[in-house]
């Protein structure tokens, strides 16, 4: 995907960052408060994408009343007002040092993986405030790499990465050569970190998300097979205002000899799996924004549901299959 220097983008960027300065002027733990704010103004004067929302909660807590779910949703939009908002100190340093708290839930896990085999792929979601956990970690002195989709914007694009950067991250973008860059990162003893629950189309590999088949991109458990390294899920949920918790769950380990597309699969579930887990402890606080359920397993043509780990390669290799492009 190509960034964009465009004069609409250019203004779009300059609105954004007008924003972002206002916001930095604040301390951290008011501007976390006004973020709330503005997401609960938001919810009831202009919800986007509420019915999406309501959708996925639907789907999701088919147990609870509409009454329930439009609750839930509001409380979803006040947590990402509070992560837009904190989101804009990313880069400043000193400032997120002093205004951020967090705890952490199994450390040891952590630890015992640094000890082990430090170079290992960090799995996260939209969870929480994320973009805190690779802050955390760059502050801890661990060297992290944060594998992320550019932006169509270039200018805002730009920003961000020279913000992250500031911060100790390095990073990689999904349109570049990943599979060799992020291999070569983790064999040096690198961390790299990837959001990986969103739909994926086609390409992704099908997996359980709250009872019902989820295409999920398949990058980061072929990245742990091919490299034969091991994949830490890392969440972070908020306790309240700019307190936060990581929770870190257990690592997941790649199998030899295994068939590539259900090992693809089972480990995708497994960390897919942790996640559920924490999305029902703090369902206010996931990214119900996305359609999550885009893409279901009717969808996909012959030739795709090997790969989704959906079929057997003896079901798949028939003559009336096409084969894998």
């Amino acid at each position: 995907m190509a960034a964009h220097h465009t004069p609409s983008a250019r203004l779009i960027s300059w609105a954004a960052l007008t924003m972002i300065f206002a916001v930095t002027r604040l301390p951290m733990r008011w501007a976390v408060a006004l973020g709330g704010g503005a997401g609960w103004l938001c919810s009831h004067v202009c919800p986007l994408r509420r019915g999406l929302v309501l959708r996925n909660l639907a789907i999701a807590f088919p147990g609870q009343s509409e009454a329930e779910r439009r609750r839930l949703m509001r409380r979803c939009y006040r947590n990402f007002g509070r992560w837009a908002f904190e989101t804009c100190f990313a880069g400043r340093v000193d400032t997120v040092k002093a205004g951020l708290v967090v705890e952490e839930e199994h450390r040891e896990r952590l630890d015992r993986m640094l000890a082990e085999c430090p170079g290992f792929i960090a799995v996260t979601g939209h969870l929480g405030s994320w973009e805190i956990g690779a802050t955390h970690f760059a502050y801890m002195g661990i060297r992290l790499t944060a594998v992320v989709k550019p932006l169509h914007n270039g200018y805002m694009n730009d920003h961000i990465v020279r913000s992250r950067r500031r911060s100790g991250l390095k990073i990689l973008f999904t349109n570049e050569g990943l599979t060799t860059a992020v291999t070569g990162r983790i064999n040096r003893d690198e961390v790299v970190v990837i959001v990986s629950d969103q739909d994926a189309r086609q390409a992704g590999t099908f997996v359980e998300f709250f009872g019902r088949p989820t295409s999920t991109p398949r990058g980061v458990a072929m990245f742990s097979v091919r490299s034969g390294r091991p994949i830490l899920p890392v969440f972070t949920t908020r306790v309240r205002g700019n307190r936060h918790r990581m929770h870190y769950g257990e690592p997941i380990w790649p199998r030899d000899g295994e068939d590539i597309d259900q090992e693809v699969r089972r480990i995708t579930q497994a960390y897919t799996r942790e996640l559920e887990a924490l999305v029902r402890r703090f369902p206010d606080q996931y990214f119900w924004f996305h359609d999550r359920w885009k893409t279901s397993p009717g969808m996909l043509k012959p030739k795709r549901l090997r790969r989704a780990g959906l079929a057997s390669a003896q079901e798949v290799d028939t003559p009336e299959a096409s084969p894998e492009s």
